[in-house]
């Protein structure tokens, strides 16, 4: 029921309702009735009414409409409950850094257009076409190799890769503007940093559907696409504006040109790395893997717990890094390590040994037969060696992982008993790694998302 401005319906409507009643019309239990900008609950039981106020009707202020509107345009349907609680700051430095691009790019464009060429009558169209048509191709061709060469890896050092695709960008960007100051070099810079541009279009277009993945939340990846499209192309309009801007404020200064460039520069690289330390993914890459299985190996275990991936990603670098030292080596060549009888014979006692002290190992999983979905020794120079059963799971290359670091702890103890170190190893692992394993699916990581750049040989482990 709803009323205008006055009592007077408000009080027809609560009488007729009585009237209702008292002729024994069937009415629900409960009635919702407005007046003015407050809402009444007329509660019916038998006999019995009751008006009770409850709550304060307010209509929206145009600021706050405005604010729902901007984000439903900008941001995915249902935010903030359908994305990762990371996406909004990581968006926001996203927006920063390529507003900085999209600026740079302009200025970079004059100094090309200065350098093939353009307003100077000596200077034939067909020359400069041919210059630009170059500096594209190479562009291509190194994108091209670059991709070839480096596809596999994208997906899993995705904040290493999106922060080297922002290096290399800047890397091509300057040498774009300083390509006019060197006219016999002009066509090798522009080509060079043609190729820089090409190598961050590749990664960065790589490591965003990487990342769009992770942002998802109710299998709702096109809905981010499309959202990400919208705030790509505001922030094009918003550089076209800015950009009509500067090119009046500088004027084609030189020196204007060069500080405004660096300030951009260093502005674009703080908002990438503010963007990567934001980001706080639950794909297990080697990196995440390490800091996961190392604070387990020293902390973990005794109380059963493990590191979150928000708790993880304040540990991890945004460069490259090699966690393994002493060296480990996954899934390596067998007649790499094991080329004479004598190793052969040392492989074999091994085996001999689980079977007799930790025949769990192997039939952790329901196994039947004694096939092995890996094997750990350790190799004449002192290395950390594993070799992968040829049906073995990306679970079975975490759990040997795990193993490795904790062999590596007992090996660099000095108050541990090293009799015995790999039998020790092999025995912790049997009763430490099905805990394990249920502690990262419920800390929320992502255990079929798990990259830990094993090599690839695969060998069969049946004894």
């Amino acid at each position: 029921v709803s009323t205008q401005s006055t009592w007077g319906p408000f009080l027809i409507g609560l009488l007729s309702t009585l009237f209702l009643l008292a002729t024994n019309f069937e009415m629900p239990p409960n009635i919702r009735v407005y007046h003015k900008d407050s809402a009444y609950d007329l509660q019916i039981h038998g006999s019995c009414v009751n008006l009770q106020k409850i709550n304060q009707k307010s209509t929206p202020r145009p600021w706050n409409q405005f604010l729902s509107i901007l984000v439903s345009f900008f941001l995915p349907e249902g935010y903030p409950n359908s994305v990762t609680s990371d996406y909004l700051p990581y968006q926001i430095w996203d927006t920063t850094q390529a507003v900085c691009s999209y600026l740079r790019g302009l200025l970079c464009t004059q100094a090309l257009l200065t350098g093939v060429g353009v307003g100077q009558s000596a200077v034939s169209v067909t020359s400069a076409t041919v210059q630009w048509i170059l500096r594209d191709g190479f562009g291509m061709f190194g994108g091209m190799l670059f991709a070839w060469s480096h596809a596999s890896s994208f997906g899993h050092d995705i904040k290493q890769w999106r922060l080297f695709a922002d290096v290399i960008n800047d890397v091509g960007l300057t040498l774009e503007l300083i390509s006019p100051l060197f006219p016999h070099y002009f066509l090798l810079l522009a080509c060079l940093g043609s190729v820089c541009r090409s190598l961050c279009g590749v990664s960065a277009g790589a490591t965003k559907a990487a990342l769009t993945m992770h942002f998802a939340k109710n299998n709702n990846v096109a809905d981010i696409s499309a959202k990400e499209g919208i705030q790509e192309t505001a922030v094009t309009l918003i550089g076209l504006v800015a950009g009509l801007w500067f090119t009046q404020w500088l004027d084609g200064s030189f020196f204007g040109t060069w500080v405004t460039f660096i300030s951009l520069t260093v502005l674009h690289v703080y908002a990438n790395v503010r963007g990567m330390k934001a980001l706080s993914l639950c794909s297990l890459n080697h990196q995440r893997s390490y800091h996961l299985c190392q604070y387990f190996v020293e902390n973990g275990c005794k109380g059963n717990t493990v590191l979150t991936p928000q708790q993880v990603s304040f540990q991890e670098t945004i460069i490259w890094s090699d966690s393994n030292s002493p060296s480990i080596h996954l899934g390596a060549a067998p007649q790499q390590y094991i080329n004479n009888s004598q190793q052969y014979t040392q492989l074999e006692q091994l085996v001999s040994q689980i079977h007799k002290y930790c025949p769990e190992f192997y039939l952790e999983q329901g196994a039947t037969d004694n096939v092995f979905p890996y094997i750990i020794t350790i190799s004449a120079s002192s290395s950390i060696v594993s070799f992968f059963d040829i049906n073995s799971s990306k679970r079975d290359h975490l759990k040997c992982f795990l193993q490795c670091l904790y062999l590596r702890s007992l090996l660099s103890s000095p108050n541990v008993d090293k009799t015995h170190p790999l039998i020790d190893s092999y025995k912790w692992i049997s009763h430490s790694f099905p805990a394990f394993w249920s502690l990262i699916e419920t800390a929320g990581w992502k255990t079929d998302e798990l990259h830990l750049q094993e090599k690839q040989w695969r060998c069969s482990l049946a004894f």
